[in-house]
């Protein structure tokens, strides 16, 4: 996991720059090229299929989002902090009580890009297809474990129907449900899906743009459909491949091209030019370490406290980061379902790192090592990410305070293959990752449910807590379920002050991500987004 794959990371996350096409104006050529050619939207090459011609298998492609639609997209972020849904194909989309039972209603006169009429079958046809063909899809998730019946009534609605309530319903129609068009696929099993070849090379998409042509290694040009239900208001849209955000910004820059995004010291760079206007915006994923508490002096409470005390979140958004960032000592964004200003912190004090081993019975050794029994207390951090990564810096900086509070922490760099077999022999000690948010509808207790997850993570993430914690979840969800949205939120919010009572998640940072935009593009009254990805930007005029 070096620095490289988590820019990739980073910029599939930044999706949301693909929101950006309902709205650029500007008169182009039959190619889309020259000064006035639109808007161009820049991602990396390294993240999607080889062929842009077989996109199906690669929902996460940035181009895929322009070309197809899913029904809709939920948790779209705006620069206040607000959450929300839009609908996309979908009209609407209805739970019955218990959330077992859900009646989709599309959008009227929806067409494919070869003119062929997008019905409900082709949402059930989808829907059956990936269920039945696991093997034909790179990321599709979500049927295996409650494959569900999927009925369409008529050519509009859709009756969806789970033998339990399904919390996450609407993100798996926003993350993972890209239709697919009955008129071609049916008939063709898993194996004649991934072999099929589309007429001239072109998909058959959706979208508020149809495939033209591309360059692998440069760009793919995309053109209007007219027969989108909100048609973009620019006729071509060009983007351009480019593997290296400080090209990226370079490009920005020169005005090569129109709209970009970067998180690091670049974005400074790019507030500086005057033909440049950077919109900022927290992101839904709050950066953090997690502990095994299966491993050695991890599973002590007071340890594992003593080790969040040594985290200075303002040292670590400067060092690791530039300086883009937020320092955030919340275990959720301020937007999550169930956060309070009130929360439970951790505060940055060797003093009270120190109080904490003491608790435990450990006494200072001569050499300003903490030890009991006969052992010191020496955690190894296994780092995957890489030497210059920002998680690596973030690491080292950790380890300097640690050896202030008498801990020795040592670090040790390993590469894709010994992290993947730390991760699944669960040998792994302290580990980076995320904590997401998401509007409760959209998913929180997922979200978690995910990190509890009795295979992957009892007694390792969680310990003698893992009860605790799922009890707090089920209790929310049945009180959303319900409509009591308050208790709801209020069980959330004893599961995040279980997170730091028990020393679970340490937070360290919110990403802020930073959208470039040329001066001709009104970007400051977009919402940002993973999944928001549509009619975010545009036209100043």
């Amino acid at each position: 996991m070096k620095k490289s794959r988590f820019i990739i990371a980073l910029l599939a996350f930044v999706l949301a720059l693909t929101m950006a096409l309902a709205g650029c104006g500007g008169d182009q050529d039959d190619k889309g090229n020259g000064a006035d050619e639109g808007l161009q939207v820049i991602y990396n090459i390294g993240w999607g299929p080889d062929d842009p011609a077989q996109p199906y298998i690669y929902p996460s492609n940035t181009y895929m989002r322009f070309v197809f639609n899913t029904p809709l997209v939920y948790n779209w972020i705006d620069k206040d902090g607000n959450t929300g849904v839009d609908y996309l194909l979908a009209e609407s989309v209805e739970p019955n009580a218990d959330w077992t039972e859900f009646t989709i209603t599309l959008r009227e006169g929806l067409k494919w890009h070869d003119g062929e009429p997008l019905t409900s079958d082709d949402l059930v046809f989808t829907q059956d297809f990936w269920a039945n063909n696991p093997e034909a899809s790179f990321e599709y998730y979500g049927v295996e474990a409650q494959p569900g019946t999927w009925t369409a009534v008529d050519e509009r609605t859709t009756k969806v129907v789970y033998e339990k309530s399904y919390w996450n319903f609407l993100r798996f129609l926003d993350d993972t449900l890209f239709l697919l068009p009955k008129h071609i696929f049916d008939g063709l099993d898993g194996a004649a899906f991934l072999e099929y070849k589309f007429e001239n090379g072109i998909p058959v998409g959706n979208g508020p743009f149809k495939y033209v042509e591309s360059n692998p290694e440069e760009y793919i040009l995309l053109e209007r459909f007219d027969d989108y239900y909100e048609p973009a208001e620019i006729k071509h849209l060009r983007l351009q491949l480019i593997t290296e955000d400080s090209i990226a910004v370079a490009a920005m820059q020169t005005g090569e091209i129109d709209i970009t995004a970067t998180w690091d010291s670049n974005t400074t760079l790019l507030e500086s030019d005057p033909n440049v206007t950077v919109y900022k915006v927290q992101d839904r994923r709050i950066q953090g370490f997690w502990f095994n508490q299966n491993m050695p002096f991890l599973d002590d409470e007071n340890i594992r406290k003593a080790i969040a005390s040594l985290v200075d979140t303002d040292e670590l958004v400067q060092g690791a980061l530039s300086g883009v960032g937020k320092p955030w000592k919340y275990v959720v964004p301020s937007f999550a379902a169930g956060f309070s200003d009130s929360l439970p912190t951790y505060t940055f004090s060797v003093d009270k790192a120190k109080e904490y081993i003491e608790a435990s019975g450990y006494t200072l050794g001569a050499d300003g090592i903490y030890e009991k029994d006969g052992k010191k207390l020496s955690i190894t951090w296994y780092d995957g990410y890489g030497e210059g990564s920002e998680i690596n810096k973030a690491i080292l900086i950790i380890q300097q305070q640690a050896k202030k509070a008498g801990i020795d922490l040592q670090v040790q760099e390993v590469d894709d293959d010994t992290w993947s077999a730390l991760r699944e022999n669960k040998e792994w000690t302290l580990w980076f990752n995320y904590s997401y948010a998401d509007t409760l509808a959209g998913g929180t207790i997922d979200e978690f449910r995910y990190s509890l997850d009795k295979e992957r993570n009892e007694e390792v993430l969680w310990g003698t807590d893992y009860d605790a914690a799922a009890a707090i979840l089920d209790a929310a969800e049945t009180a959303y379920i319900a409509g009591d949205e308050a208790t709801a939120n209020g069980k959330l919010g004893e599961f995040y002050t279980l997170l730091v009572e028990k020393g679970i998640f340490v937070p360290t940072w919110a990403y802020v991500n930073a959208y470039s935009g040329n001066n001709r593009l009104d970007i400051s009254k977009s919402a940002y987004a993973e999944f928001s990805y549509l009619n975010r930007i545009t036209a100043a005029g």
